[in-house]
């Protein structure tokens, strides 16, 4: 059985956009979330924290900026 991924992605994104909806509205509940407006705030996210001593990146490997 051929899976058409058109199809498949399709159905994907209607059931992130109803999760998403469900957030909004008030549905689910986002435990450990402030609420701003339409958005959400986690403090946690926002603050870097530092690596251990010794625990340098090396330069070759590549990072996500």
């Amino acid at each position: 059985m051929e899976i058409d991924t058109s199809k498949f992605g399709e159905v994907l994104r209607e059931i992130a956009n109803n999760d998403i909806n469900n957030v909004l509205n008030g549905t689910t509940v986002l435990h450990g979330q402030q609420r701003i407006g339409r958005r959400f705030y986690n403090s946690n996210l926002v603050d870097q924290y530092a690596l251990p001593k010794g625990a340098a990146i090396p330069k070759t490997m590549k990072q996500i900026k």
